[in-house]
């Protein structure tokens, strides 16, 4: 990656990236759209997307056997959570995500498209970093920080 493509990554992780998603109904009279911003989740916004993430569940063998119904099984089952995921990481914060996830959630249901918000599903995991968050994992492993010291008086010259 050259400097230019990296510095261009860092900016978009630090400023996010803007999307706009249509109003409906008496909303549309004050304005045409509604604009919200994905941004790099910290730690704690994370930990729920990857909660929420860890719920979902797909059979491949059902979908080989019967697609076409099991696509419509999975999306009935699914749909909430991969737009919850998505409200969770625009709201960002502890008390946000508790008092209007279920709140943003319904929204983004009745005004999202599934094409875009499979394209918002990419931005958040390329946003999300989960790379950088597994090599620290890696690394803190590989380090053992709290490895036992061997305190006998052999070893410390005595």
């Amino acid at each position: 990656m050259s400097k230019t493509e990296q510095r261009a990554a860092e900016t978009i992780l630090e400023k996010g990236v803007f999307f706009r998603v249509p109003n409906a109904g008496i909303m549309r009279y004050f304005k045409d759209e509604t604009t919200f911003i994905l941004k790099q989740p910290n730690a704690g916004t994370l930990l729920k997307i990857s909660q929420v993430a860890a719920s979902i569940e797909i059979d491949e063998d059902k979908i080989t056997e019967n697609p076409i119904f099991e696509s419509w099984q999975i999306t009935k089952r699914e749909i909430v959570n991969v737009t919850r995921i998505v409200a969770i990481a625009i709201l960002g914060t502890k008390w946000r995500i508790f008092f209007l996830t279920g709140i943003l959630t319904r929204y983004l249901m009745w005004r999202v498209t599934p094409s875009k918000l499979i394209e918002l599903a990419k931005l958040m995991i390329q946003l999300c970093n989960t790379a950088d968050f597994l090599n620290s994992i890696r690394l803190i492993r590989g380090t053992r920080i709290t490895s036992p010291k061997n305190l006998s008086p052999v070893d410390q010259g005595g």
